[in-house]
């Protein structure tokens, strides 16, 4: 349903069937309009994954739809249409043939002015008689002329003339723009309509015959992609892996930034079938945002842990279309949160994804499943950043001698570094000389220029003669000024920074059809002079939006999709490529030559996958076999432990003894620490809530490690692998409350020698964190410079007696503990309180089920312990140190984390701020409840990672 080819049946088909209000019936002409609309209807709906749209249609009826089979099909519809409106009492729209308008041409009798009567649109299709009989094989069995006067029966009157007898409304819209306006402005005014589109019997032959191909490979694909995962349960995500990569360049990338080399995280998915899939998070300065260059490492580590683990893949992803916002929805990942992440971190994820699927079924190409032709290959466009200290017949040899290496097709010239625009102008033309007329010569200006600079270059490329540029990427410093660039020149522009703005200013919770589809009406609909969009999938969201994007260009427009590479390794530039060999030839039946050059700057050159195909005879990406023989190969070398593979984080488990006045710990830790040492910035030391352990903290503190933190996460006393040992049993109250385990910790710190620690505590080690480091004396040598709280307080306020009663509440729960049968029905009971919901819900599992994750994580042995803690570290027996708070003598930074749904807490945080006199930070995570690492590992990672760069 190509905008660029006009109006076409079964573009109008669909529009209708959208654009219907809902107080409105439809009525269906015979023949064509019904086999259409039956077909497209709903299509716009089940195309992207809308949750509200599909609870709304499987909970409401739609519109009323009649048809009337009349005499031999085409009598009298136009009348039956205005009747049914009538005792409808409701306006309705007729989607009619112009053989059965002419058979009924009286029925506009009825839609005369009359008052109270409720309005007929009528849209007719005028294809030159019965366009169904095209679809039968006497088409190819009698002679046109026959043909034409015995079965297409073309009508010889004019709709126009008719409707101006009868004083009915005309329109005769051109396009499907004008199209869909002319349908708006009916419903609008309210009174009969007559609107006529004019068709092609051929092209629309063609094109219902080209959508049963692309539909019936869609399905093919579709099924054998979940035929084979039908057929192997274990396609699901058993592990995940992220580890660095760093490779050297051989000159300065062309971005801003000028990056020497480059460096990113390659995630390993790995399926039950023991399958793995690549992908590649790799933010490169100048391109993408700050924050998503410090950060996406971190987001990566914390959201593949705590997310993407244990989840079953279903073969739908492979249509992507909003499919993978669908797949995390439905695991119960709430709130779009896979929609949330970077661009970069989401690209990345796909990729690996998309790969694990494809090497565990039989699919090359998990992306080519709707296009009929594929070559195998994508032609590479020659990316050039001349030397302006060069002239122009030496920068002119360096570029010929570059095609004597390699025979491209196409260059890419860097434009707008000269402050001599002309210079540009004359260097092109230098190019064009020495390359002939067959080199399409495309240039990149990157916003350079004002639009007088702009003009002034293309008024120079005419001046010169036969340039003829392909198009300029961004020749204008404003996207408002390339329509007046392209008046003022006839040079052809195409978008590349205006895609990247505009995605940047979308609801990051957006869908990618969504956003394809308002990124169409905004900026691309009625554009004159736009020839190519230039998509980075690393730098717009991913496989998915890009796929998205590229299809609603190629069907709505005549501009060419390129995709282009931001210098990334094997890994993304193989998704790169595959992305690109979906796409096939131009509107014109022409190459498109993508920009994947970008493997020439490595100093590896087998990293390169550009290279000389015989039967094109031009530089090609070729990227099953490059994925097979490098990218792959490259990418496991990263993760083997068999080379010199360097993990994110070197994970380490170990244990310290801590001895004091008759009681012995054996302390559990876990160490996450960064690969790269000498990037270490901070230490940070994670303490969990009651009942959990060092695990909790496990996908964060990765993250964070990620970006050079040494994190340390511990099993408080009675928690977890930490073992205890009281020789008095008089010991055990002080053993196990808030005090006593702050006295353990500080031990622990002095005996690791740790100092200058970032405490980082969730709820009970929330409170013990800010019991250390508040009371602690000023003596005390080790620096605790920082503590962050999650869900935390500092302790009960109130009179006495409200301290009695908390103590007495959970020395009853204690008891409750130590009696109960088993552990489960401790943590059955104690997950059914109101707090817990957020954490439910999040996981999409019944409270049993959670409760009996959390008992077998405890153990049954732990009962006794964990009732103790409960008991002796009740808030109501904790000393306070709201007091230290406000006066903070050890001058330690604080910060209060709290969900957004937990209002005790969010309530707490914001009395500390005050108290402080907002030297206090409180941050608020968006749709958490009090659980709020477990619930929002993603923004809490982020919000840890912002605060430990202050």
């Amino acid at each position: 349903m190509d905008e660029q080819n006009g109006i076409t049946e079964m573009s109008v088909a669909a529009e209708i069937c959208n654009a219907l209000p809902k107080s409105s019936a439809l009525f269906l002409g015979n023949s064509m309009p019904i086999r259409d609309a039956d077909t497209l209807t709903g299509i716009k709906m089940y195309s992207q994954f809308d949750e509200d749209i599909m609870d709304e249609s499987s909970s409401i009826l739609g519109n009323p739809v009649v048809a009337n089979r009349g005499a031999s099909g085409i009598d009298g519809i136009i009348s039956t249409a205005a009747g049914y409106a009538c005792g409808l009492n409701r306006p309705v729209t007729l989607f009619i043939g112009d053989v059965s308008f002419q058979h009924d041409s009286n029925g506009l009798l009825f839609l005369r002015e009359r008052p109270g009567q409720p309005p007929v649109t009528v849209v007719v299709v005028n294809n030159g008689g019965g366009g169904i009989f095209g679809f039968l094989p006497v088409s190819d069995e009698v002679e046109r002329e026959t043909f034409e006067k015995l079965f297409a029966t073309p009508p010889d009157t004019s709709r126009r003339l008719l409707c101006e007898a009868n004083r009915v409304a005309f329109a005769h819209p051109r396009s499907m723009h004008s199209f869909s306006n002319e349908l708006a402005t009916s419903y609008g005014e309210g009174r009969h309509r007559v609107i006529e589109v004019t068709t092609s019997r051929p092209q629309n032959l063609e094109e219902h015959r080209s959508a049963q191909r692309q539909a019936v490979l869609a399905v093919e694909h579709f099924l054998k992609v979940e035929n084979d995962i039908n057929n192997d349960s274990s396609i699901f995500v058993e592990s995940v892996s992220v580890s660095t990569f760093d490779e050297p360049l051989r000159a300065k990338d062309t971005t801003k930034s000028e990056q020497k080399s480059r460096h990113g995280f390659l995630l390993e998915v790995k399926l039950g079938d023991g399958t793995v899939g690549y992908g590649e998070c790799s933010p490169l300065p100048g391109l993408h945002d700050e924050a998503e260059c410090a950060l996406a490492g971190a987001q990566l580590q914390v959201f593949c842990e705590s997310k993407l683990l244990g989840k079953n893949i279903p073969a739908s992803v492979t249509s992507l279309r909003g499919q993978f916002a669908k797949w995390f929805a439905e695991s119960s990942i709430s709130e779009n949160t896979f929609a949330s992440l970077f661009p970069s971190v989401r690209f990345c994820i796909e990729t690996a994804v998309l790969n694990a699927l494809a090497n565990a079924t039989s699919a090359q190409n998990p992306l080519q499943s709707v296009h009929e032709t594929s070559n195998n290959y994508v032609s590479v466009n020659c990316l050039f950043d001349p030397d302006i200290g060069k002239s122009d017949e030496e920068n002119a040899k360096d570029l010929k001698r570059l095609f004597e290496e390699s025979p491209y097709k196409c260059v890419k010239v860097k434009v707008g570094r000269d402050e001599n625009v002309l210079r540009d102008a004359t260097r092109l033309k230098a190019f064009r000389d020495i390359l002939g007329a067959d080199v399409e010569i495309r240039a990149d200006a990157n916003r350079a220029w004002s639009l007088e600079d702009a003009i002034l270059f293309g008024k120079e490329l005419e001046r010169l003669r036969d340039v003829n540029l392909q198009f300029i990427e961004e020749p204008t410093k404003s996207e408002k000024d390339l329509e007046e660039f392209f008046f003022n020149t006839n040079v052809f522009y195409a978008l590349d920074e205006t895609v990247d703005a505009f995605i940047k200013t979308r609801n990051k919770a957006s869908f990618s059809g969504d956003i394809a589809s308002s990124f169409y009406k905004r900026i691309l609909r009625n554009r004159l002079g736009c020839a190519a969009i230039v998509l980075k999938p690393s730098i717009i969201g991913g496989v998915e939006i890009t796929k998205d994007i590229c299809d609603i260009v190629l069907e709505l427009t005549s501009a060419i999709p390129v995709i282009s590479s931001a210098f990334e390794s094997p890994v993304a530039m193989t998704m790169n490529a595959k992305i690109a060999e979906t796409l096939g030839e131009s509107s014109t039946g022409g190459v498109i030559s993508h920009g994947l050059d970008t493997g020439r700057w490595f100093v590896d050159e087998t990293l390169n996958p550009s290279k000389s195909i015989n039967e094109t005879s031009s530089v090609c990406i070729e990227p099953n076999s490059f994925e097979k023989e490098v990218a792959t190969k490259w990418a496991q070398s990263h993760f083997s432990p068999s080379t010199t593979a360097t993990a994110a984080v070197e994970v380490k488990q170990y244990n310290v003894m801590v001895e004091k006045e008759g009681v012995t710990h054996d302390i559990s830790l876990e160490g996450y620490f960064p690969s790269d040492t000498a990037s270490s910035s901070k230490t940070v030391l994670f303490l969990h809530g009651f009942m959990g352990d060092k695990s909790d903290w496990s996908p964060i503190a990765k993250s964070l490690a990620t970006l050079g933190h040494r994190c340390v996460a511990i099993d408080l006393p009675g928690h977890g692998e930490t073992k205890t040992e009281i020789i008095n049993s008089d010991a055990t109250s002080s053993t196990y409350s808030i005090e006593g385990i702050s006295d353990t910790l500080r031990s622990l710190l002095e005996k690791m020698e740790i100092e200058d620690v970032t405490l980082v505590g969730y709820s009970l080690g929330a409170r013990v964190a800010l019991s250390l480091s508040l009371s602690s004396s000023k003596e005390w040598k080790n620096s605790i410079s920082s503590v962050i709280s999650l869900s935390g307080t500092c302790g009960m306020l109130g009179d006495d007696v409200s301290k009695e009663t908390r103590c007495e509440r959970d020395a009853a729960l204690a008891k409750n503990l130590r009696t109960s049968p088993s552990m489960l029905s401790f943590c059955t009971t104690w997950y059914e309180q109101p707090m817990w919901k957020p954490l439910v819900s999040r996981d999409g599992m019944s409270i049993e089920e959670v409760a009996w994750k959390r008992a077998t994580s405890v153990g049954e042995d732990r009962k006794d312990e964990i009732a103790n803690v409960l008991e002796h570290a009740s808030v109501g027996k904790q000393k306070h140190v709201w007091d230290e708070l406000e006066t903070n003598e050890r001058d330690v930074r604080v910060t209060f984390i709290y969900g957004e749904l937990d209002e005790k807490f969010a309530s707490i945080a914001e009395k500390a701020v005050r108290l402080s006199g907002n030297d206090i930070e409180a941050i608020e995570i968006e749709n958490a409840g009090h659980a709020v690492h477990l619930e929002q590992g993603c923004s809490v990672a982020l919000e840890l990672a912002q605060v430990l760069s202050r």
